[in-house]
């Protein structure tokens, strides 16, 4: 029986949380692999797309696509970097802000759903606990967690 192992827990919670998603942003013609590449855009102005691929751990071609379908989608912008005009910048246009916005009221409404049988205490616990798991690096997983920028980090994804 799996039940006793954190790996199955978070495997069934993955593929709970990414049906959800594809549900709630398929009218927004983005995908979550999109969102997340979103939300990296949302939290950095004027960021390059080296610096995209690093902090999410992409491959450039991959990245070169996405950014592409972001761009045609008018969800960002690819400009020259005025201190480097070889390099691109990336920013967010307002749609672009406004799926950014809805990836935090998403992201709330999932840990409502997901969080729903416990009480306050339990959740405090459990995310505590997460928290706790999460902040250390694991075998196989490159730089330790504390080296990485992370491109989103829950207490600002709370933000209003």
């Amino acid at each position: 029986m799996h039940s006793d192992s954190l790996a199955f827990h978070v495997s069934v919670l993955r593929k709970q949380f990414v049906a959800h998603c594809r549900e709630r942003l398929a009218g927004e013609g983005i995908t979550l692999s999109q969102l997340y590449i979103l939300i990296c855009v949302g939290r950095r102005e004027n960021i390059s797309p080296r610096a995209v691929s690093e902090i999410m751990g992409l491959d450039a071609g991959y990245l070169t696509r996405a950014l592409a379908k972001l761009s045609e989608a008018g969800l960002i912008t690819q400009e020259k970097n005025p201190r480097d005009r070889r390099a691109a910048v990336l920013n967010l246009t307002g749609r672009g802000r406004e799926i950014f916005d809805f990836s935090r009221r998403l992201f709330r409404e999932w840990d409502e759903i997901a969080l729903a049988p416990l009480s306050g205490e339990e959740r405090q616990t459990l995310l505590n606990l997460m928290t706790k798991v999460t902040a250390r690096r694991l075998p196989g997983e490159g730089r330790p967690s504390e080296d990485r920028p992370g491109w989103m980090q829950p207490a600002e994804m709370e933000e209003d």
